[in-house]
C-alpha cells in the first residue's frame, strides 16, 4: 500500500511539473498586438524573387503550417494572390529583413491585419544553408513568418525565462553561418497556438 501511494504521488507531481512547464511556455508567448481575423481562412503571399528564394520561404512556411492548420500560408509567383508581397531589395537601413503590416481595428475581433509585407534586406548577404558571411534565407523567412502571423520577439518580456535564448525562432537576431532558426522550438509553436 505505502509502495502504491508513492508511486501515486510521483506520478501526480510529474504532471504536475509537465502542466506547470507547458504552461510556462506558453504563458510567455508575446502578440504583436494584432493578428489575422477569423474570416481569413489563408494567409497568401506573392513571393516575388527566384525559385531558389520562394522554395526557401515555402519551407518557412510548412514549418508554421505544421503547427496548427489554422491560418496555413501559401506561396505564389504569378503576383495574383494577394496584398501579401515577400521581396527582396536593397534598402538603405540596417534590418534584415522586416515585416511590414497593414492593420486596422474591428469592433468584433479587435486589432487584425489587413495585409502583411516581408522585404529582406539585399544590403546583406542571403544563401541557403550555412554559408560564412551570409543569412540562411529559410531561417530568416520562417521568423518574419512568425510576425506576419503575429507573433513577437520572444525577448520583449524581459521577465521571460526565454528572453536570452538564441535558439527561438522568435528571437531578435539572425546570425550568419547558422540554420537554427528553421526550426521551430516549442516556444515558437506555442505563440502560433496561443494566437489561434
Amino acid at each position: 500500500m505505502v509502495g502504491k501511494r508513492k508511486r501515486f504521488i510521483v506520478l501526480l507531481c510529474a504532471l504536475l511539473f509537465s502542466i506547470s512547464f507547458f504552461i510556462s511556455y506558453s504563458v510567455q508567448a508575446r502578440s504583436l498586438g494584432y493578428k489575422w481575423s477569423p474570416v481569413v481562412t489563408s494567409v497568401k503571399f506573392d513571393c516575388l524573387f527566384n525559385t531558389t528564394w520562394t522554395n526557401a520561404t515555402k519551407a518557412g512556411m510548412t514549418a508554421w503550417n505544421s503547427v496548427s492548420s489554422d491560418k496555413p500560408m501559401s506561396c505564389t509567383s504569378n503576383g495574383s494572390s494577394s496584398n501579401n508581397d515577400i521581396s527582396a531589395t536593397l534598402k538603405s537601413d540596417n534590418y534584415i529583413a522586416k515585416m511590414f503590416p497593414s492593420t486596422s481595428y474591428s469592433t468584433v475581433y479587435g486589432n487584425v491585419f489587413n495585409s502583411a509585407d516581408i522585404v529582406f534586406n539585399t544590403k546583406h548577404s542571403f544563401a541557403v544553408g550555412q554559408v560564412s558571411g551570409k543569412y540562411d534565407i529559410q531561417s530568416v523567412a520562417t521568423h518574419e513568418l512568425g510576425h506576419a502571423l503575429g507573433i513577437a520577439h520572444c525577448h520583449d518580456d524581459p521577465n521571460s525565462h526565454v528572453s536570452g535564448d538564441t535558439s527561438y525562432t522568435m528571437y531578435n537576431y539572425s546570425y550568419t553561418n547558422s540554420i537554427a532558426p528553421r526550426t521551430l522550438t516549442t516556444y515558437d509553436k506555442n505563440a502560433k497556438l496561443s494566437l489561434y
